[in-house]
């Protein structure tokens, strides 16, 4: 659900979840993905990020490039690098340092880009395929979608099928009466799920 990642990281992060804040140093890279996905103020990655979620903001450190795809996305921290942005909104606010050159793939009446902001290289729009933008975004969603549920399927499944044979043979009265809690309640959960289009994969499984 929620996910703070803090302290230090001697490798990469990967990260999926509704909603993630990192504080960390990572000295590797950070890929995230989620509804919300936020590198704070005291995060320092030393080299790339790779970002995508419903809303996406930058306000720590990223030595290396930025990759982020997503609704909206704030740039407001340092960048050492290059930026490439996919998303319905941008927003460079007047913190933001990039070393290199910021790409983006946006509606032109939704980038802002603050005065204050200091970009040391070339600022490049793409064209945004017309007709086409809102169904591009959301392509992008349901691909973070299925990246969360490639994440749960590695994590649980396996050792969730192996803790149900062994619990069926020690306690199959109380395995039965979990079973019938989770046909009541696992339904009305997925329904949850199901209303964000990053979460509908996930309500599938």
């Amino acid at each position: 659900g929620k996910q703070a990642i803090g302290g230090r990281i001697h490798e990469s992060v990967r990260a999926a979840g509704g909603e993630i804040h990192v504080t960390a140093a990572v000295d590797r890279n950070a890929t995230l993905a989620g509804g919300t996905v936020a590198v704070d103020r005291p995060a320092v990655i030393a080299r790339n990020a790779y970002l995508g979620g419903g809303t996406v903001q930058v306000e720590g450190t990223v030595r290396g490039d930025i990759q982020a795809a997503g609704g909206t996305v704030i740039l407001d921290g340092v960048v050492g690098g290059n930026v490439e942005v996919t998303a319905g909104t941008l927003r460079v606010g007047p913190h933001a340092q990039i070393a290199g050159g910021l790409c983006y793939r946006v509606p032109k009446r939704k980038v802002h880009i603050d005065p204050a902001a200091r970009i040391s290289g070339t600022i490049t729009a793409l064209p945004v395929p017309q007709g086409r933008g809102v169904w591009y975004l959301l392509g992008i969603l349901w691909m973070l979608g299925f990246i969360l549920v490639g994440v749960v399927v590695v994590a649980l499944v396996p050792r969730f099928l192996a803790g149900v044979v062994e619990i069926l043979h020690e306690r199959p009265g109380q395995s039965a009466l979990v079973g019938l809690g989770w046909i009541i309640f696992v339904p009305i959960a997925a329904l949850m799920v199901a209303v964000t289009i990053i979460g509908l994969p996930l309500a599938l499984l």
